[in-house]
């Protein structure tokens, strides 16, 4: 188990609202992390979600090397990341300082295509028709590889929120968590 630290969430405009607040909820239920931060690179500070229910506003960051995590929603999102090279340039520099990070839905074929993801990685993610790397593991839903973890879908998002908490506070935190949301 890590010491909980700080997480950025990577957001682009139109994230996928659902997969966006139930792993961050789910995340902060479990104070899994000391802190979650919303950042985008660019100059926009409030961004919506796809479904227009959850807007978020993005903060200012000094040093990246402050987050040893970081997670990426998905949705129409994963259209603007894929042409966004600031954001990419700092998922690659989580992955080339072997550091943590989540993402869900498209947002891994996006990784993929961008060659963020190299052919060796383990993922899974929405079954859009996008390229898909050699190990791309069609029938998981959350797939663990080294220091990334990855979610097929929205439908997902509490599966691969809950192996986040698994991961990084233990299987007993997990299972409270789990029984906390079910009763």
């Amino acid at each position: 188990m890590e010491e909980h630290k700080n997480l950025l969430v990577l957001v682009m405009d139109n994230f996928q609202d659902y997969e966006l607040t139930t792993v961050a909820t789910t995340l902060e239920r479990a104070k899994t992390f000391s802190s979650i931060t919303f950042y985008n690179p660019n100059e926009i500070k409030v961004y919506k979600g796809q479904h227009g229910i959850v807007n978020i506003q993005t903060s200012n960051i000094n040093n990246l090397d402050n987050f040893d995590y970081i997670f990426i929603p998905s949705g129409k999102g994963a259209k603007l990341l894929r042409k966004d090279k600031k954001s990419l340039s700092i998922v690659q520099e989580f992955i080339n300082k072997k550091k943590w990070v989540f993402a869900i839905c498209d947002t891994p074929n996006a990784l993929y295509e961008k060659g963020i993801f190299n052919s060796e990685i383990e993922y899974t993610a929405f079954p859009n028709g996008s390229i898909k790397g050699k190990k791309y593991k069609e029938n998981k839903g959350v797939v663990v590889y080294q220091k990334i973890v990855t979610g097929k879908s929205a439908f997902y998002s509490l599966e691969f929120a809950l192996k986040i908490i698994e991961i990084l506070q233990g299987k007993n935190h997990r299972d409270k968590i789990l029984q906390e949301l079910t009763g």
